[in-house]
């Protein structure tokens, strides 16, 4: 048997897999990439996983087979941070924050959320 793996490794890919695209092919010969292989799959990246959490993201990843492709989805500057969100950003502020916090222990402070929680204070 295999010793398991070290929790400190086990940690990192949790943090930072990405879900792996797989291709399906119609009989008609079309070929389709799909968002993420039916046996849970991830993939790292080593440039992807140094890109940080925003819950206004600079880009979007796009699933490829064997590849992390990631596209603008505004005009970015030269040297801009690419960010991508670790969440679904339609979620409401506070499901965000929670799942930021359960999932990846860190809290939110993109501009976004900074105005959110702003606005929710000023309302309580």
């Amino acid at each position: 048997p295999r010793p398991p793996a070290p929790a400190w490794f086990v940690q990192a890919v949790m943090l930072n897999a990405m879900a792996v695209a797989s291709t399906a092919e119609t009989p008609d010969g079309v070929r389709s990439v799909e968002a993420a292989r039916a046996d849970g799959g991830v993939g790292l990246f080593s440039l992807g996983g140094l890109m940080n959490h925003s819950c206004m993201p600079s880009v979007a990843r796009i699933p490829f087979p064997g590849r992390l492709v990631v596209r603008a989805g505004r005009p970015l500057a030269a040297g801009s941070e690419l960010t991508v969100s670790y969440v679904d950003v339609r979620k409401p502020f506070k499901a965000r924050w929670e799942e930021l916090q359960q999932s990846w222990k860190f809290r939110c402070l993109c501009e976004r959320c900074q105005l959110e929680e702003e606005v929710w204070a000023d309302s309580a």
